[in-house]
């Protein structure tokens, strides 16, 4: 199946993976990174710390990430890999 990249809002969830903050659906996947931008902007000046804080436990890890979709919008995985760097790893 053919696949595109789009852009979409993520944080850390409390199991600590970095997941969407909205259902997997082609409505909350943008083609052009500032629209997910806007989205996050919109989302961060509508609600308080505390409401963001409870909803996605640390507001401060909300950010756009690339994200590769099915040719209709909706996204392959909710789940985005994690920013691991080796020199986390070595001594």
């Amino acid at each position: 199946m053919k696949t595109r990249q789009r852009y979409t809002v993520t944080y850390i969830n409390k199991d600590g993976l970095r997941t969407f903050i909205n259902p997997n659906q082609g409505r909350f996947h943008f083609d052009k990174e500032n629209d997910a931008k806007e989205h996050l902007a919109n989302t961060l000046i509508h609600n308080t710390i505390e409401v963001l804080n409870s909803v996605y436990c640390d507001y401060r890890t909300l950010r756009v990430d690339p994200i590769e979709c099915y040719d209709h919008g909706d996204a392959i995985s909710v789940y985005i890999k994690p920013d691991i760097e080796l020199k986390e790893f070595v001594d």
